[in-house]
């Protein structure tokens, strides 16, 4: 199953992390995904709980 990784921030739009991020994990055959989760410093919360409900942390 592919892994979702991410940077989560606000705002994260000009964020060029996820293009070395995946380049890395493609170079080294990880089944995985690095995306921008753009998330507001009072949705953070939210967002975590989220992540716990779908037993992904």
């Amino acid at each position: 199953m592919t892994q979702r990784l991410g940077i989560i921030g606000y705002p994260i739009g000009h964020s060029i992390s996820p293009i070395f991020q995946q380049a890395g994990l493609d170079h080294l055959g990880i089944d995985a995904t690095y995306e921008k989760w753009e998330v507001t410093p009072e949705g953070v919360g939210d967002f975590v709980n989220g992540l716990r409900v779908r037993s992904c942390c």
